[in-house]
């Protein structure tokens, strides 16, 4: 969240299942993503939109 933003969707799993999912539709997982101070790749609006569509 301090990189990315308060905005930031996250997931909590354990590990069995979130490698079985990346495993099986070939996802990419990105841990401590490094973001320029001052960017964030999620604002508010952004999650707002994001919470509509997936409702």
């Amino acid at each position: 969240m301090a990189a990315l933003g308060e905005a930031q969707p996250w997931v909590a799993t354990s590990i069995g299942p979130l490698a079985e999912g990346v495993r099986e539709h070939g996802v990419t997982v990105r841990v401590d993503p490094r973001v320029a101070p001052g960017h964030h790749n999620w604002l508010p609006d952004d999650l707002a939109a994001y919470a509509r569509e997936v409702r």
